[in-house]
């Protein structure tokens, strides 16, 4: 829907939202209370099966994010 997830740095991709429960525990997750909810993805997880789910449930908790703010 045009709307940016994440970013690619060097050899990481970072997802704007976390929060998704399949991703391996292996990889750090911010605390809930950190103003920058992003999570650090290594290029080496580029074919991980989960990482198209968790690509869609960052746009859904953004849109979600940003339809409740627009209502307010």
């Amino acid at each position: 829907e045009g709307q940016a997830v994440g970013w690619l740095s060097e050899k990481t991709f970072s997802i704007r939202e976390v929060g998704l429960t399949y991703l391996p525990a292996e990889l750090k997750r911010p605390a809930s209370n950190e103003k920058i909810r992003e999570i650090s993805i290594p290029f080496e997880y580029r074919s991980a099966e989960w990482l198209p789910c968790a690509l869609a449930d960052t746009a859904r908790i953004l849109k979600q994010q940003r339809t409740s703010k627009n209502k307010k």
